[in-house]
């Protein structure tokens, strides 16, 4: 029997942290994701209106395939532990539709009080140097993405001591969802995905990008988790280079800016939106929302389209808290796929 595995978003035991001061930055409701795992986080291949059996079966008496007899409302499950979880675990890998929708009318968003042209192009710049220049940071990361019909429902973790010593976890749909990880010892750094281990280039070397081609665009929207902290894994800028990219005509997107203000802790303070969204060639479309605090991302979505015509969604949040200290044993490099 599987069970439901509940979210746990921060607490104060959490292995490998002490004396952390810092604030935590939450989203306000619009942000917020709630959800289940499956156990190990591996994909669950879901029918719409699964019932315990698998079987789907159709809740309108008038669709086609309907019973010919009247539904009885009073009709229920046996409620005994084992079938409560199995409607706890169907219910726990539904899609979270509300999370992975892009809502570019969403309230309280409004329009950016500069152009979108002036806040675009700052925006990119401010992540990255706001990872360039973060204190010792913890971060719990809500991970859902919807895969061909396939869904992916994580909690990775993301530590970072210094430059040289960090652990950024993520999971992809490919890898049925095996966490993955980069990591830095103090001494060196290297990728840990799809079950290899891939070392990186040494601390002090960078590989950069200006901008994005559209290719490069449509990779980030698919890799987020991991491609977002290239900073750490190769000296990259990615959030410039992906918002110069979707500036480019060449690439054929259009941009819009939009700002609230919050204050998830009690200290008010903007929270800025990007949507791009594909005019020509492969249908994609891009969200994110930077806290002006620190300018760090508190949620990404990406949705596209395949050739078959089905669709991949992927939403990403954070919750972030600065100021403290890790232990040494926090930023193991894997010695497994060496």
């Amino acid at each position: 029997m599987m069970n439901s595995k509940p979210i746990v978003r921060f607490t104060s035991s959490t292995r490998g942290m002490r004396k952390w001061t810092g604030i935590l930055l939450i989203t306000s409701s619009i942000f917020w994701i709630v959800g289940c795992e499956k156990p190990d986080g591996k994909l669950a291949p879901v029918a719409n209106n699964s019932g315990p059996s698998g079987t789907t079966h159709s809740q309108d008496p008038n669709s086609p395939g309907a019973s010919s007899e009247p539904a009885n409302p009073n009709e229920q499950l046996p409620d005994d532990p084992q079938t409560k979880g199995v409607k706890d675990f169907i219910e726990s890998i539904k899609p979270n539709e509300e999370a992975l929708k892009i809502d570019e009318n969403a309230e309280p968003w409004k329009e950016a009080k500069n152009s979108t042209e002036q806040v675009a192009e700052s925006i990119g710049a401010k992540i990255d140097e706001g990872f360039a220049n973060l204190p010792p940071t913890f971060a719990e990361i809500s991970l859902e993405c919807v895969d061909r019909g396939a869904i992916l429902k994580s909690n990775p973790k993301i530590k970072i001591q210094d430059r040289t010593h960090f652990s950024i976890e993520y999971t992809f749909p490919e890898d049925q969802g095996t966490t993955n990880s980069i990591t830095a010892d103090g001494t060196e750094r290297a990728l840990f995905e799809s079950g290899k281990l891939k070392q990186l280039p040494p601390f002090g070397k960078s590989e950069t990008r200006v901008k994005m081609s559209r290719a490069e665009i449509e990779t980030f929207a698919r890799r987020m988790p991991a491609d977002g902290f290239r900073y750490f894994s190769y000296g990259d800028r990615p959030w410039s280079a992906l918002v110069a990219g979707l500036q480019d005509p060449k690439n054929n997107f259009d941009i819009k800016m939009t700002e609230m203000e919050a204050n998830p802790v009690g200290e008010k303070r903007p929270f800025y939106r990007l949507i791009a969204k594909s005019k020509k060639g492969t249908p994609l479309d891009i969200e994110f929302v930077v806290d002006s605090k620190r300018n760090v991302p508190v949620v990404f979505r990406a949705t596209s389209k395949y050739p078959d015509g089905k669709d991949r969604r992927l939403v990403w949040s954070a919750t972030w808290k600065f100021g403290g200290n890790f232990e040494k044993d926090e930023f193991k490099i894997p010695k497994i796929g060496r």
